[in-house]
């Protein structure tokens, strides 16, 4: 399957050579352009089976996503003093006061996963998945692995509890998985960078105060947690509880450097570890 969708806009400012704000350049011009594109490649394959008691499915995967985000902006100064020639081709100067807008943003991820579910007799239930992803965002660690297993067990289905007027549901279930995030990271945040600027109203090219991280790597977070399901009195009364513990380490930060590091004043890090019980 794939899937996509663009969007386009376009701002136009304009102030005349009559104007207060256009006065001292004989008129000001700005135009910004913003285009996005962002489009995803989904292939999935399942399949179903059943032996004896078991039922089972299986399904593997891969899903492809790019993200593009242009800006543009040009700015047009010195125009006639006749209204009807208040166009861009007939404007004398163009500045470079807004070089430092003109941005390209691009992101690419791939992601491969499998994915089974088995029961037996309907009351031994086991799930099983498994993902590797990958992302453009980052450098030297890009792909990682996030597995995930979960099962349980329909106690209520067992011939001991079968017909009990007053529990009609009893579910013990458990779990573990490990799941990755990068959303704090940005775009460029594992390479030195260069900015454009102006010196001397010419354009010029400066360092960015973020420092470079190319050993980024994803924010990873395991979670266990055990729970009991109940219904008592047919259906009519519903009792959940359920204990978890999650640890995420490697957080994503930004981390404060000496400016003596070369004019760099930060520079994005996977710092510290929190658990959370509950």
């Amino acid at each position: 399957m794939i899937a996509g969708s663009r969007s386009e806009s376009n701002l136009v400012e304009f102030m005349s050579p009559f104007s207060y704000g256009g006065l001292g350049t004989k008129g000001d011009y700005k135009e910004t352009d913003n285009k996005g594109l962002r489009y995803t490649l989904n292939n999935v394959l399942t399949y179903r089976f059943a032996y004896s008691a078991l039922k089972a499915d299986v399904l593997l995967g891969q899903e492809f996503t790019g993200n593009q985000y242009r800006v543009g902006v040009k700015n047009l100064q010195g125009f006639p003093m006749i209204e009807g020639l208040w166009k861009p081709a007939n404007a004398s100067i163009s500045t470079n006061f807004y070089n430092s807008s003109n941005r390209f943003y691009e992101e690419y991820s791939e992601s491969y996963f499998l994915r089974s579910n088995m029961s037996w007799e309907g009351k031994y239930l086991l799930s099983l998945s498994l993902r590797r992803d990958g992302t453009s965002k980052l450098k030297n660690n890009r792909q990682a692995w996030f597995p995930a297993i979960s099962g349980g067990w329909i106690i209520s289905d067992e011939n001991f509890l079968r017909g009990n007027k007053t529990l009609s549901y009893l579910k013990l279930r458990s779990s573990f998985g490990i799941t990755g995030n990068i959303r704090p990271v940005g775009h460029y945040d594992t390479q030195d960078l260069v900015n454009s600027g102006l010196y001397l109203n010419e354009p010029a090219l400066r360092l960015s105060t973020m420092l470079g991280n190319p050993d980024l790597k994803w924010e990873r977070t395991k979670q266990h947690d055990i729970g009991l399901e109940t219904r008592f009195f047919n259906n009519r009364l519903s009792v959940t509880a359920e204990y978890y513990v999650k640890k995420t380490d490697g957080l994503l930060t930004s981390r404060q450097i000496p400016w003596s590091s070369g004019g760099f004043t930060s520079q994005r890090v996977n710092l510290g570890a929190m658990t959370n019980r509950g």
